[in-house]
C-alpha cells in the first residue's frame, strides 16, 4: 500500500471534522487505497525562522520537513500557509528571499521535501477560499496573495499544483454551510474538499 503525506496545519489535522475519519485526508485516503500519515499540527505556520535566519518555532512547516522526508512517504500533498496568513506573516520581494517571510520560507521548506525525495513525489495546494480570504490581514495581505506565493513556488520547481481555490466547491456562495460553529470546515465542507482531492490525484499511484 502507498503512503500519502498530507502536511498542513489545522485543517490538514481535520479541526471541524466530527471524528479524524471524517476529515478531509482521510476521506481521500481511504478512497486511494492509501496509507495516510497525517503531518497535520493546529496552528502550524510555514514560517518559523527569524529575519536573521534562526529557527524560532519548531512546529513550523520549515521545521518539520525532516519529519515528512524520514516518514518516506510515496507522495507529499502540501496543503500550507493558512497560519501564515491569519498570522499576518509578510509575503517578502519575490527577488531577494527575505528569512522569516512567507515566500521564502514556502520555498525553502519545498526546497528541502523536493531536494529529499524527488520532483515527483510532491504535490502542492492552493490553500481553499474561506471567510476571511478576500479581507487583507494586518500585513495588508489577501489569501489571494499567498496563494500567488504558492502557485510561484509551483512553477519554479515544476512541480504538480492543485488549486481548490479556485476549483473546490467551498465557493462564497455556500461557505456558511460548510463551517462549524467556529472558523473549520464542518463534516460536510471536509467531503467537498475531500472530493476535489480525489479527482485531482486520480493518476497518481
Amino acid at each position: 500500500m502507498d503512503k500519502a503525506a498530507f502536511f498542513g496545519s489545522s485543517m490538514v489535522l481535520g479541526r471541524g471534522a466530527s471524528e479524524p475519519s471524517r476529515r478531509f485526508t482521510s476521506i481521500v485516503c481511504s478512497a486511494r487505497g492509501w496509507e495516510e500519515i497525517n503531518f497535520g499540527v493546529d496552528g502550524s505556520p510555514v514560517t518559523g525562522r527569524d529575519s536573521e535566519g534562526f529557527l524560532t518555532n519548531y512546529d513550523s512547516g520549515v521545521a518539520r520537513v525532516p519529519d515528512v522526508i524520514f516518514a518516506q512517504p510515496n507522495v507529499v500533498i502540501v496543503l500550507h500557509g493558512e497560519t501564515d496568513f491569519v498570522n499576518s506573516v509578510p509575503l517578502g520581494d519575490a527577488e531577494e528571499f527575505q528569512p522569516g517571510t512567507f515566500r521564502s520560507e514556502y520555498d525553502s521548506m519545498v526546497r528541502g521535501l523536493t531536494s529529499a525525495l524527488g520532483d515527483e513525489r510532491i504535490v502542492l495546494s492552493t490553500l481553499p477560499w474561506h471567510e476571511d480570504g478576500p479581507q487583507a490581514n494586518e500585513a495588508i495581505v489577501a489569501l489571494c496573495e499567498y496563494n500567488d506565493v504558492i502557485r510561484s513556488v509551483a512553477s519554479r520547481y515544476s512541480l504538480r499544483l492543485l488549486e481548490p481555490d479556485k476549483n473546490a466547491s467551498t465557493t462564497p456562495v455556500n461557505i456558511a454551510t460548510l463551517i462549524s460553529h467556529s472558523i473549520y470546515l464542518n463534516d460536510e465542507g471536509h467531503e467537498r474538499l475531500a472530493a476535489f482531492y480525489i479527482h485531482e490525484l486520480a493518476n497518481i499511484h
